[in-house]
């Protein structure tokens, strides 16, 4: 009888594994993935600097990151300016610009980019107003 109550719990345990794991597999579930996690990230980063000025905000969320340094920080603002140095960016076009260097980096560069799905998971996830 134990040994059901052993499959059970097993079953409790390997099922959230098994569907994040077939989750962030997929392009839909790697971008959501990133968006939660900067979106988590974000906010204990304004929590702890509630003065600093938005844009610094995104970086220092950004340099969290593992494997991220200034350079690719910047590959990413200038991703989510859209090439435009004086651009105001929102943190929703950041974690856009991220979703896709990551996406990029992850493929080695080579890949038809799911732009569209990314926007709509960046707009999902990512409330307009930070």
């Amino acid at each position: 009888m134990w040994w059901i109550l052993l499959i059970i719990l097993g079953a409790i345990v390997l099922v959230p594994i098994v569907k994040s794991f077939i989750r962030s597999s997929t392009p839909e579930g790697y971008a959501r993935e990133i968006a939660r996690t900067q979106l988590h990230a974000f906010r204990i980063q304004k929590k702890l600097n509630p003065n600093l000025p938005r844009e610094e905000v995104y970086r220092r969320v950004l340099l969290t990151r593992p494997s991220y340094d200034e350079d690719r920080v910047e590959k990413v603002l200038n991703e989510a300016r859209g090439g435009q140095d004086n651009k105001k960016i929102n943190f929703r076009n950041v974690v856009y610009g991220l979703i896709v260097v990551d996406f990029l980096s992850r493929l080695g560069g080579k890949a038809a980019l799911p732009s569209s799905l990314f926007h709509q998971v960046a707009s999902e996830e990512i409330p307009d107003d930070i």
